[in-house]
């Protein structure tokens, strides 16, 4: 001990440890961070699998919390944004409160004029018409808007002004219509010409061109015109049954919306009176901060944007894989810890106290954080982010909110994580005392029971999200495959006008080899639903109803379960009957639905046939009831042609020719019935990509884990394989002791995932979808056949140079 101290400086043996710690504090962190660089450098392994872990999870919790942070701003750019309201009605409708977004059109009138804290009022109604442009006519959705709508939403204008709308004669067009119409000139006082479906015609001048609309708009305004216009067109008197699309409220700074609750229900009296067979238990003001959230809730709105809970989910999964990257530093920190007993010893005999030990090892952690943050935002900029906004309906930029969000976010992130993550490995190592260390007593490293815990819990959730997966993606396909009740393929409609339209498509079809079948109705599947009322005895429910010719339901390929479909040349028999799908006789609760009576519309009607369940909407959780009545020649809108693949040139040809000539100054604009999917089925195919990514993250995340730390347990234990291989111990044997160490830890882990990614995913996949596939163990034998070669192949490396351990090289220093 006198040697020691002899050797040792004079002003160490002088100055206390408190006087030690009191140096210059840029110095010590300029120290401590050369020697984490050279801790780093030492350990290039351990240190890659750290880094590129937490750059990996880095990058999706990123990708997550941008998206998060996009809903939770809709809509920000409109300064009046907090002050804005949609009338929303309450319906009671088949026993539960259903969200209304139309309101009558005299609403806002008398909002407008009653209520002195209404500022404004802008109501929005959304119908088709046709755009002439010299020769050039397009179909197009015309917006209709009280002519204070530029002024209450701050969408950007690239020319014009704001009161241009208050002039009937004048028309708003954004930028990308008016380069469509009128390429590079200037589309300001163009004269555009607007046909209605009344037959009416009439010319609108550009006044307005709005700019690019930002990308948190949950509406986008493309050909708008004054709510003036509107009335002339209906060819109705104007009541309280007739209604708009939306209505919105511009209340004065300060005032709450429950200031307006008398006057709405003094109004929602009056809604009642008018329509009694769509009860309105309340009207609520809904802020437009939020209000595309809830789209998915309301019948018909305007305002669209995605579920706030797919964000919250989203961000928690990018949470979790956040987790799991802790876990494997964890891992890698607390075995690789042995490596630095002596250090720790040196340090501590040469003065330094605990804390500063663990100064050192959580700066060493902060850096390997900060790295990861640095790769991991590349990783979201160029890699993660542009393959979210290729499967999301939406075009996520790289961009937060405000600077305080994203600085609070990265700093979050920094500062939770590298303590999360190192704080349990610095507390732990430096708590040991020199003595212990330069006797070897310590113990640290030799069970690793925390380790493979961690590691335990990790794959346990990455099994939960394999399985849940494989499980999701099997009943999508199912789902994929099941169809709709009909077939959409080799199916198209025309929009026709009056009998004489259709009539002469007919003559055309039957023409035509290539066409199988050509039908007329009002309202198409899919195209054109129209619910009405159903009020028998004690059932009160809404069906879609559509008034067919005979052979549609043959030309869509409707299965028939019962009776007979309508035929030709019965027209007057078939005035009273009527056909059922079989979600209506449920709701009727008939068990033989054949020969029963139903009044719709003040006719009696008797079921002569029950068809299969059809899909009118890609929401699979929708299937409603549905009626096919016998429709007159003169009622049809809409002409459909199911035709043989190969002849679809020829039928568009002679279809559109005859269009032309029946109609001039109308789009030929065929339905095909499989694009009205589209929306569908790529919104599948995302959730499977995306479901898919986050398994193999998980995956990923683990076997990095796994790899880590069996690769240290292996460099621990040389010496020890070393005596076993000296004193006969096989390769295999060694390969048994090292995998053994591991085989509980995997059982478990396979024994809690399984069952529950099964259970969670199932129960989410009966929830989401009506449509769901029966049990199949296939799927999941598959996640765990995968997982297990995944982790096979990442320690069989490892396992290999277990087993290939040389005695003489290891034992030679002994």
């Amino acid at each position: 001990f006198w040697d020691v101290v002899t050797v040792l400086p004079l002003r160490l043996t002088v100055r206390d440890k408190r006087s030690i710690t009191s140096s210059n504090p840029l110095s010590m962190i300029h120290h401590y961070i050369k020697v984490a660089v050279r801790v780093l450098a030492r350990n290039p392994a351990s240190s890659a699998i750290s880094i590129l872990g937490f750059a990996v999870a880095v990058g999706c919790a990123l990708t997550g919390f941008l998206y998060a942070d996009f809903l939770s701003d809709l809509d920000a750019f409109h300064s009046h944004r907090n002050n804005i309201y949609q009338v929303i009605s309450h319906v009671e409708e088949e026993g539960a409160d259903k969200l209304y977004g139309p309101s009558p059109l005299l609403l806002g009138q008398h909002l407008s004029v009653e209520h002195s804290d209404v500022e404004e009022v802008v109501r929005l109604q959304h119908i088709e018409g046709n755009i002439r442009i010299g020769t050039k006519v397009f179909r197009e959705s015309l917006l209709f808007a009280d002519p204070q709508f530029p002024k209450v939403f701050d969408f950007p204008l690239k020319q014009g002004n704001r009161s241009a709308l208050g002039q009937n004669k004048n028309i708003a067009i954004s930028e990308n219509l008016a380069i469509k119409y009128f390429g590079d000139e200037d589309p300001l006082g163009k004269t555009v010409s607007v046909s209605f479906s009344d037959g009416s015609t009439r010319s609108f001048e550009v006044a307005i061109v709005f700019d690019k609309t930002p990308e948190n708009a949950t509406f986008r305004p493309g050909i708008v015109l004054s709510i003036d216009n509107y009335p002339n067109i209906l060819q109705t008197p104007i009541d309280w049954s007739v209604q708009v699309n939306a209505t919105f409220v511009l209340l004065r700074e300060g005032v709450h919306p429950s200031a307006l609750h008398a006057l709405l229900e003094q109004y929602r009296r009056i809604e009642n009176n008018e329509n009694p067979q769509q009860f309105i238990a309340s009207i609520e003001l809904v802020s437009l901060h939020g209000l595309g959230n809830k789209a998915e809730w309301i019948y018909q709105p305007v305002s669209v944007g995605n579920s706030a809970s797919s964000a919250y989910v989203l961000a928690f999964t990018g949470v979790l894989i956040l987790v799991l990257a802790c876990f494997n530093y964890l891992n890698l920190a607390v075995s690789s810890g042995a490596g630095r007993f002596k250090e720790i010893a040196v340090r501590k005999t040469l003065g330094g106290n605990r804390r500063l030990i663990i100064y050192q090892f959580l700066t060493e952690n902060a850096l390997i954080v900060g790295l990861s943050i640095l790769l991991g935002t590349a990783l979201c900029y160029f890699l993660l982010l542009p393959g979210f906004n290729s499967l999301a309906p939406v075009n996520l930029p790289f961009e937060f909110s405000s600077p305080e969000r994203a600085v609070m976010l990265y700093v979050g992130i920094w500062v939770l994580v590298s303590l999360l993550s190192g704080a349990y490995p610095a507390f732990y190592v430096s708590g040991y005392q020199p003595s212990v260390i330069f006797k070897g007593r310590q113990i640290f490293s030799q069970k690793n029971y925390l380790s493979k815990a961690l590691l335990g819990i990790q794959l346990m959730i990455t099994l939960t999200a394999v399985v849940g997966s494989f499980v999701f993606t099997d009943n999508a396909f199912y789902v994929r495959n099941h169809g709709w009740g009909y077939r959409q393929e080799q199916l198209f409609s025309i929009r026709i006008n009056g009998p004489a339209q259709y009539q002469a498509f007919l003559d055309i079809s039957q023409s035509i080899p290539g066409v199988r079948s050509a039908a007329g109705s009002k309202g198409h599947i899919g195209a054109d639903n129209t619910f009405i009322s159903i009020d028998f005895l004690d059932k009160q429910f809404k069906t879609l109803a559509y008034d067919v010719s005979p052979g549609y339901l043959e030309a869509m390929k409707v299965q028939l379960l019962k009776g007979r479909l309508f035929e030709e040349g019965k027209a007057a028999e078939e005035e009273g009957s009527i056909i059922v799908n079989e979600e209506f006789a449920e709701r009727m609760g008939w068990k033989q639905a054949i020969g029963e009576k139903v009044s719709i519309s003040g006719i009696h009607r008797n079921v002569i046939g029950v068809v299969a369940n059809v899909r009118h909407s890609y929401a699979l959780a929708d299937v409603r009831p549905m009626i096919f009545t016998s429709g007159r020649v003169q009622d049809y809108n809409h002409f459909v042609v199911r035709y043989d693949e190969s002849e679809l040139e020829e039928a568009n040809e002679a279809l559109e020719s005859k269009f032309h000539q029946m109609e001039p100054d109308e789009p030929y604009n065929p339905i095909y019935q499989s694009e009205l999917y589209v929306g569908f089925y790529e919104n599948m195919n995302a959730n499977n990509m995306l479901v898919l990514f986050i398994s193999s993250i998980t995956i990923l995340l683990s076997c990095l884990g796994l790899y880590g730390l069996v690769a240290l347990r292996v460099q621990v234990r040389l010496k020890e394989f070393g005596i076993r291989i000296v004193l006969g111990a096989t390769g295999r044997h060694i390969a048994r002791l090292v995998a053994g160490e591991y085989a509980w830890m995997l059982l478990a882990a396979f024994g809690l995932g399984v069952p529950l990614g099964t259970v969670l995913i199932q129960g989410f996949v009966v929830d989401l979808l009506t449509v769901s596939k029966p049990f199949s163990f296939l799927p999941v034998v598959m996640a765990v056949t995968l997982t297990l070669l995944a982790v096979s192949l990442t320690v069989a490396g490892r396992l290999a140079k277990a087993t290939m351990v040389n005695p003489v090289k290891i034992l030679r220093k002994e």
